[in-house]
């Protein structure tokens, strides 16, 4: 009955290594069969529980044991289906698959004493029945170990992927990468620098460094940048930070603290202060700017954003449709943090700082930089579209 179904696996057991092609392999197959008959008859669009009544249905018509929403552990968490005694499976209905989706396999792999478990995610346009092996942990360095970033009370740290979107930064680059890389958490997977049509040496001084992937976007403007950024990361965590910023251990720790401690953050930025600008400036930032005009926009809107500065969940990035690509720059951060106000909580730090280069107060003059920043978050809060069109690259 299910044999045409399960030929479809075909593909995807091309795709495993030797031993998880031999480990077993016939139970996997017919699983496979009938998680997608479930989805041929369900779509992609019904309710987890819903894929997983009739998921069971066809374990008993096919007679294989099973147990369902086994208790693993302590913790109370609940695994969606026992197989034959030996093969855990996960029920999943969302846009895309997480880390810690697959590191709750693995927890449940190590506590069930398993060798092998599977996730089935039904929101897939064609489903890829995912194979976890329990990991031997023989290369420690392979991936990130769910274990070694445990913290008490608080859950896990999620992975992060730092993104530096890039246009002529040949200057700046090597100490923001250095300040990352000398200054990176266990948990940091990926560091992205997003080549943005660069025609300078940028390219070649990011990829000396260890952890940097360069992706390519050819189409100049920040964030079409910043869209290729996200496409590209892996991590569930997306960092954005200016090619031109210094990042401290600091601004690590307490990224991973936040949205450790809070599990509905999702979009956390903080000010800035500039390391290479005269006293004056440095004061009429902190003090004008962030310590009074900030302040009060904040308290009303409930929202704000430092694009050089921010920290967002993936999931919920890939919720709203990404970053406005129309927005050339000027109020492109304003106009993300108030998209994701309306899906989840968003926070802006006073204390989540970020050094970075006073360069454009600099080439344009503070007030009028200033200035353009303030009409520009004006604009996009009440019109959704900035005011200024053109900007200056100022390198």
């Amino acid at each position: 009955m299910l044999s045409g179904y399960a030929d479809k696996c075909g593909y995807y057991m091309q795709q495993l290594g030797e031993k998880s092609k031999l480990l077993y392999e016939d139970q996997t197959y017919k699983l496979n069969g009938i998680a997608f008959k479930v989805q041929k008859e369900l779509g992609r669009f019904a309710r987890e529980k819903q894929y997983c009544d009739l998921y069971e249905k066809y374990l008993i018509e096919a007679a294989f044991p099973y147990k369902r929403e086994l208790t693993i552990g302590d913790s109370g968490n609940r695994l969606d289906f026992f197989i034959f005694d030996c093969i855990p499976v996960e029920m999943k209905a969302k846009p895309f698959l997480l880390k810690e989706d697959y590191y709750q396999t693995q927890r449940y792999l190590q506590i069930l004493n398993s060798e092998l478990g599977i996730i089935y995610n039904f929101r897939d346009y064609y489903i890829k029945p995912k194979r976890i092996l329990r990991e031997t942990r023989k290369n420690p360095q392979a991936s990130v170990n769910p274990d070694s970033i445990r913290k008490s009370g608080s859950g896990y740290l999620r992975t992060i992927s730092v993104i530096i979107p890039a246009y002529n930064e040949e200057k700046y680059i090597g100490a923001t990468l250095k300040s990352v890389v000398d200054n990176a958490p266990e948990n940091l997977l990926e560091i992205i620098v997003v080549n943005n049509a660069c025609t300078d040496s940028t390219a070649q001084i990011a990829s000396a460094f260890p952890k940097v992937r360069v992706v390519n976007e050819s189409n100049k403007g920040l964030t079409r940048a910043r869209q290729a950024g996200l496409v590209a990361a892996q991590g569930e965590l997306l960092a954005y930070v200016d090619a031109d910023s210094l990042v401290s251990k600091d601004w690590f720790n307490d990224l991973n603290k936040q949205f450790t401690k809070d599990p509905q953050l999702i979009f956390l930025s903080g000010p800035y202060i500039y390391y290479d600008t005269p006293a004056w400036q440095q004061w009429c930032v902190k003090w004008l700017y962030y310590g009074t005009l900030a302040r009060l926009i904040y308290f009303f809107t409930g929202y704000m954003a430092s694009g050089g500065n921010f920290t967002v969940k993936k999931e919920a990035l890939l919720q709203i449709g990404g970053f406005n690509t129309k927005i050339e720059f000027y109020g492109e951060d304003t106009d993300i943090v108030k998209r994701l106000s309306a899906v989840g909580k968003v926070k802006f730090d006073w204390g989540f700082i970020m050094a970075t280069s006073a360069r454009r107060f600099a080439g344009e003059g503070t007030f009028k930089t200033g200035a353009k920043y303030v009409a520009n978050y004006t604009a996009i809060m009440l019109t959704k579209k900035p005011l200024s069109k053109k900007y200056t690259d100022v390198r």
